[in-house]
């Protein structure tokens, strides 16, 4: 076990290891039937615990099982400095970098029905210049840029936020409930 203190027997390890593997992972087993890969994302005294080294009741070790990643959870990142933060995250493909990403006021086809929203074009505007201030890269899409392509693009990214200024629909049977956006072309 992970920790300052005292050398443990070989036994009591073992005993601790599978005693933890009976708390943490006994009561998920059933949702971890098929899965090859384990993402563990400890919180406080658990980051401690050494997950790939927790013993089943066959003897076996957790790695044996599963291939085990361990990611930081939100809370010590926040408290992690920038260069710490980016040497965590980049291995897993996250990007340090503090994003907003803003729709406002698409064209819609004119089937729809639909009027232009100026203010919403305006108000994205106005949290973009915010967010600018508070240091986050922007990407802002509106008017005939805000096609559902470019905003799945953009979506793409890890965004903090995601702020869409636009008409919402919504169905009572939900297939057709959603947010409206300029079409890619004149067939959608």
């Amino acid at each position: 076990m992970r920790g300052v203190g005292l050398p443990l027997s070989h036994r009591k390890q073992r005993d601790m290891l599978a005693e933890s593997y009976l708390v943490v992972v006994s009561p998920i087993a059933g949702l971890l039937e098929g899965e090859r890969h384990l993402l563990v994302i400890p919180d406080r005294p658990l980051f401690m615990l050494p997950f790939a080294a927790l013993i089943d009741a066959e003897g076996k070790f957790l790695i044996e099982k599963f291939t085990v990643s361990i990611c930081p959870s939100i809370a010590l990142l926040k408290h992690m400095s920038a260069t710490a933060l980016r040497t965590v995250l980049e291995p897993f493909g996250f990007s340090t970098e503090r994003r907003a990403f803003l729709v406002g006021n698409p064209r819609f086809h004119h089937s729809l029905g639909l009027e232009a929203l100026p203010s919403s074009e305006a108000g994205v505007m106005a949290v973009a210049t915010h967010c600018q201030a508070a240091g986050m890269s922007v990407k802002t899409l509106t008017g005939v840029e805000a096609k559902k392509q470019s905003i799945l693009e953009a979506l793409s990214f890890q965004n903090e936020i995601v702020h869409f200024a636009t008409h919402g629909l919504l169905e009572f049977d939900f297939d057709e409930s959603g947010l409206e956006v300029g079409a890619n072309d004149s067939t959608e």
